[in-house]
């Protein structure tokens, strides 16, 4: 499964405001840190607040910050959210020939489920490793550090 960009962006916001800080976090300094589009994140964050994940003020000296129940929340309820619970594959747009006789719909259904059930295994605050999380507050290169390659 790949997750689409609203989700991979709301991933990486969840996880930017796990840093070990009190202080606020503008909308443009997670979008520096994390190498993401203003715009997308401002789509991303709004979504965030509407469901009580993210705690926004508003004002001088505001920002965002991660509300207390999000540390608890099981990763597989994030992401489902996050994807608006798309299924699998799409079988009416187009519409299907097969979709009467197939039985891989059924299948793909039951695996993504099992997706989901994995990642409800583990909440956010255990998404992230802290030499990472530190990092991020330090403005270094989340590449090199992670060892991973941001698309």
């Amino acid at each position: 499964m790949q997750l689409n960009k609203f989700s991979d962006y709301g991933l990486r916001l969840l996880m930017f405001l796990l840093k070990p800080s009190e202080e606020l976090v503008t909308i443009a300094q997670a979008a520096t840190a994390l190498k993401i589009s203003e715009n997308h994140l401002v789509k991303v964050t709004h979504f965030m607040v509407k469901q009580g994940w993210i705690i926004s003020t508003r004002g001088k000296g505001g920002g965002i910050q991660l509300a207390p129940k999000a540390y608890e929340l099981p990763i597989g309820e994030i992401v489902r959210t996050l994807e608006h619970d798309q299924k699998a594959v799409n079988c009416l747009e187009p519409a299907c020939a097969l979709r009467f006789s197939c039985g891989l719909k059924s299948l793909l259904d039951q695996a993504l489920e099992q997706f989901y059930q994995h990642l409800n295994g583990f909440q956010l605050r255990d998404a992230l490793h802290q030499p990472v999380l530190y990092s991020l507050t330090e403005d270094a290169d989340l590449e090199k550090i992670a060892n991973v390659t941001i698309r």
